[in-house]
């Protein structure tokens, strides 16, 4: 088998300082793109009686806490607090036994409750503060609160009353918390560095089941993409129509790359190669319309895309004998067949995220052309590169946000039902579906 080692990842900061350490990065030399809003204005949905949650995040964020420095050290803008408004939940308190669905009722009236008296405020981040759910609830404060407050054009940070109570946790997940308001803001804390990366793109493939919690069925599908420079940057997202048939959903699938397509090679810039991942989940009738699709005679390409499968792969597994561990270095690949390859997003010398579980490995599968291995080299420092960029958290899981967000995209849009989803689509929040980090 070949094998080889890609280069290692650098970040970009502001005025194109380089590091080699995303927070420590942040610090020295500050965010890649700083905020439009300099002191944001924010509102705190919490339940009554419990401001005090609120006030505890607030202080955090702007005062830091653990190793983290606050929002002014850190990511360059201020918060204020005749910049913060309260919305409190009423019928709610934490001792509460109600149901989750009870309990997502309440946000609910709270949210709707407040926007009804206040349609001229304009919050640039709603914080909402609510019990921790299971996993498996698909009703929840969570879900409603980024569903309603998305219909009205407003972003939001959701943070568990469990985690405030936990010191510990919480001083740790301060600084993810804080990277993801940032973003959600409209800041860009970092991206890839290398040269004119920003002249490839990687289109990322996503589906939804959505959900009717009357007959706690699914109701339907809907196809999307997000498209990324190769440094990292999100260029957009693209939600196909709501489709209530297999087949229906196949071909908006088919239209909803085919606009991605067009909208990321029609702006004039130069484009040097456009790589579209699909996920796992992807079956093969729906590969075989990417294929079609990327195929089409009908069609002419500024550039001629690319198409790849990304899978986890934890029951494949390479031993290097170098290793205390056994474990490769991270950007390690290993080509196991013409089509097939496998790549090490976390190696030896990052323990600590995979202590209690296999460090990522991807199986990267070149589905209709059989990559140079020019194209290859390429494809896969892309792949280990956007593994590494995700600003979900400083030290969020090695998976390629091309996938990874769009699995979030669909997580978020299964637990919408799909009256809501096709109002989001059609109303003024329609752009930040499209533009702005939403499902972080």
């Amino acid at each position: 088998m070949n094998s080889y080692i890609l280069d290692p990842v650098h970040f970009q900061f502001h005025d194109d300082q380089i590091s080699t350490d995303k927070l420590r990065g942040l610090r020295q030399y500050g965010p890649y793109l700083p905020l439009d809003v300099q002191e944001p204005c924010c509102g705190f949905v919490f339940p009554s009686g419990c401001s005090g949650y609120a006030n505890r995040l607030y202080v955090a964020l702007k005062n830091g806490v653990g190793y983290f420095r606050g929002v002014e050290n850190t990511f360059r803008y201020t918060l204020r607090k005749d910049r913060v408004f309260p919305i409190p939940v009423t019928g709610y308190s934490p001792s509460s036994k109600d149901k989750p669905s009870v309990i997502a009722a309440h946000y609910k009236d709270a949210i709707l409750s407040w926007y009804e008296s206040h349609r001229g405020d304009k919050p640039d981040l709603v914080y909402v503060i609510h019990p921790r759910t299971a996993t498996y609830d698909l009703s929840t404060a969570y879900y409603e609160c980024k569903a309603q407050l998305l219909k009205q054009g407003f972003l939001s940070q959701n943070v568990t009353l469990d985690l405030l109570d936990n010191e510990s946790q919480f001083n740790w997940s301060a600084a993810n918390i804080a990277l993801a308001s940032f973003v959600k803001l409209g800041g860009t804390p970092w991206v890839l560095g290398g040269v004119d990366l920003d002249q490839d793109l990687i289109i990322g493939l996503g589906r939804a089941y959505l959900y009717d919690p009357t007959t706690r069925s699914n109701s339907g599908y809907i196809a999307f993409t997000a498209c990324f420079t190769a440094m990292g940057s999100l260029k957009f997202v693209n939600l196909g129509e709501l489709a209530n048939s297999r087949t229906t959903y196949l071909s908006t699938l088919a239209k909803v790359i085919e606009a991605s397509i067009d909208e990321a090679t029609g702006h004039g810039q130069i484009i040097r190669s456009i790589t579209v991942h699909a996920p796992k989940e992807m079956a093969k009738e729906e590969m075989a319309t990417i294929r079609d699709v990327l195929n089409s005679e009908s069609r002419e390409y500024q550039v001629h895309p690319l198409a790849v499968k990304i899978t986890d792969e934890s029951q494949y597994f390479v031993v290097d004998k170098d290793s205390s561990y056994g474990i490769p270095a991270r950007g390690t690949v290993v080509k196991t067949t013409d089509r097939d390859i496998l790549l090490y997003t976390e190696g030896r010398d990052e323990v600590s995220p995979w202590s209690r579980r296999l460090p990522v490995s991807l199986r990267v599968t070149s589905e209709y052309d059989l990559l140079t291995e020019q194209q290859a080299r390429s494809v896969l420092q892309q792949v280990n590169d956007l593994s590494q960029i995700n600003w979900r958290g400083f030290n969020a899981r090695s998976r390629p946000i091309s996938i990874h967000y769009a699995s979030l995209i669909a997580k978020l849009l299964s637990h919408i039902p799909r009256s809501v989803v096709a109002d989001l689509q059609q109303r003024s929040s329609s752009d930040l579906l499209r533009e702005r980090m939403w499902f972080l």
